[in-house]
């Protein structure tokens, strides 16, 4: 960030000196690249984090099926995908670019959006519905398929560009969603159902324990504090923000909401930390803000 934005002045509460920029230079000149034909060192940052995913040695050589940039994976409307190597030309076909391999896909009706993940080994395909499907890219195996991930029709769907397990999804239901292949997706949760995961493998760190409500209606938003050492949280049925701790899940305090007059309640719609301050205060309410 330092190196890309060079007026910067201020980063995390701390003033960027020349030492610091020198060494973001470093930084992006080694692990980050804008062309490939310009590259200085052997790995990117791309190839170590997946070595990092998959547990393997970096000084192995995993040549996966686009390595070469010479494959591409194209979807029809009509629901149909195909897998081009663009160096096998078509000689007999004056029009033809590039010749489908033989690998079998099950169609995915309403088909709009397909994107590759980070390692080049699964395809992910959605369309005009609520569904989302994952497919093995050498095989053609559908490795996953989901329904009603959404409320309305999903509108596009894309891996992680660094992690071959997550992917987003925007619907036209107004919400973007990220799923985690290494757990079980399921509906996002709700009803002051809080959970810290671990980022590295999507197991659960600690479970925050705030009684629900009984209703599908309470949905609730989580939000860590600057400093990741508190954790806030709120519903829109509930006119209370919860300030937890990060590392234990203990309740440190519960803060009520109410509007002008003492009878007008105010209930969550979003909460975000205040960037500036690290802490909340246990006397008033400045560092957190609410809506």
């Amino acid at each position: 960030m330092i190196a890309s934005l060079p007026r910067l002045g201020v980063l995390d509460n701390c003033r960027i000196g020349k030492v610091d920029r020198e060494r973001a230079k470093i930084v992006l000149s080694r692990f980050y690249e804008l062309l490939s034909s310009t590259r200085q060192h052997k790995e990117s940052i791309t190839s170590v984090l997946h070595m990092r995913e998959t547990g393997k040695s970096s000084v192995v050589n995993r040549r996966s099926l686009n390595s070469k940039g010479t494959s591409l994976v194209v979807g029809y409307d009509n629901g149909s995908l195909r897998l081009y190597d663009i160096n096998d030309t078509l000689p007999e076909a004056t029009n033809a670019c590039c010749s489908s391999t033989t690998v079998p896909f099950v169609d995915f009706h309403h088909l709009t959006s397909v994107h590759v993940n980070a390692t080049d080994d699964q395809i992910l395909t959605s369309g005009y519905s609520k569904k989302v499907a994952i497919y093995d890219i050498s095989t053609g195996k559908r490795l996953h398929f989901f329904s009603d991930m959404h409320k309305e029709p999903i509108n596009v769907a894309k891996f992680s560009h660094h992690s071959p397990s997550l992917f987003v999804t925007s619907s036209f239901d107004h919400n973007i969603k990220m799923w985690d292949l290494r757990t079980k997706l399921i509906n996002p949760s709700v009803d002051n159902e809080v959970k810290q995961l671990l980022a590295v493998d999507g197991r659960v760190h600690t479970k925050f324990d705030i009684a629900p409500t009984g209703s599908a209606q309470n949905y609730t938003r989580s939000y860590y504090m600057n400093g990741r050492d508190y954790i806030i949280s709120g519903s829109c049925d509930e006119h209370v923000v919860r300030v937890c701790c990060a590392q234990t899940g203990r309740r440190l305090r519960d803060i009520y909401l109410e509007g002008q007059n003492a009878r007008s309640l105010m209930f969550v719609q979003s909460l975000r930390g205040d960037p500036f301050r690290v802490t909340f205060s246990h006397g008033d309410f400045g560092g957190i803000r609410a809506a």
